[in-house]
């Protein structure tokens, strides 16, 4: 946790392999050190072994569904049905993000490892969004919301071999946005090795 006015910087351990042209994360447990940032942050409720400020002012692109597949009848030429694939009935939920992951401080203040992700929700459901960008009178186009905190409620009946939560994206760009639903967990990949960048995100020639 990341208590009020605590210095801070975010760093994951990466190991990083080439899978068909791109880069995915085999392992990324979570590092807080002391230096490196300081905000003031709400402090959301206990979870020793998850950090909600993980993706603290990560960028938010897009949002994907990936649903289970209803339609294919699952069925061989003859009527025979056919064995279903591990993925047909499973739902996600996906960010398309610039994940920082590492602030790094130097002479000149504090720089951003920052790798273009997708943030993948398992078997999400119950899905509410909640985003307003405000009336500006058509004076100010629409921008990307970025992340302050992410938190996860573990609910009644969950056990470790059928983890349960309820998740709570709470954005701090447009303020008072959020995203709440269920899901058993997440799995974080990284399209592209992080680079040191001087702001929080990625040109759009460094996310393809």
């Amino acid at each position: 946790m990341v208590p009020v006015g605590r210095r801070k910087t975010l760093r994951l351990v990466l190991e990083l392999s080439q899978l068909s042209g791109k880069y995915t994360a085999i392992s990324c447990p979570f590092a807080r050190v002391g230096g490196g940032y300081s905000a003031p942050m709400a402090t959301p409720a206990p979870d020793l072994d998850y950090d909600p400020y993980a993706w603290h002012d990560d960028t938010v692109y897009g949002m994907r569904f990936r649903t289970p597949d209803l339609i294919s009848p699952h069925l061989s030429p003859d009527g025979v049905p056919l064995q279903l694939a591990s993925g047909d009935w499973t739902s996600a939920f996906i960010l398309d993000i610039d994940h920082i992951v590492a602030w790094v401080r130097s002479e000149d203040g504090i720089r951003f490892r920052v790798a273009p992700a997708d943030l993948i929700f398992l078997d999400a459901c119950d899905l509410e969004m909640a985003i307003d960008w405000g009336d500006s009178a058509g004076e100010i186009g629409v921008h990307e919301p970025a992340i302050d905190h992410i938190i996860r409620v573990a609910l009644p009946g969950a056990t470790p071999s059928t983890p349960s939560y309820r998740w709570r994206i709470v954005m701090n760009h447009p303020a008072g946005g959020e995203i709440v639903f269920r899901a058993r967990g997440f799995e974080l990949n990284l399209r592209r090795p992080p680079v040191l960048r001087d702001v929080q995100r990625l040109p759009v020639s460094g996310r393809r």
